[in-house]
């Protein structure tokens, strides 16, 4: 089961996104070692990093 919720705040697009998930013991330990897993893991450790929010904030600049 999963679910995902966001908060617009009065916008038309969301300012956050939260995605929660529930699994089982044994298929957390599955999907844990899973390249999926990893891929999510990798972009969402880049996703909170200085770079990407340099990175996003020029391309606002740039559509202003």
């Amino acid at each position: 089961m999963y679910n995902v919720k966001e908060f617009l705040f009065g916008r038309t697009s969301p300012v956050e996104v939260q995605v929660s998930f529930s699994l089982s013991g044994p298929d957390w330990l599955k999907f844990e070692k899973s390249e999926a897993w990893q891929k999510a893991a990798q972009l969402l450790e880049y996703l909170q990093t200085e770079q990407y929010k340099t990175q996003i904030q020029g391309q606002k600049a740039e559509l202003a």
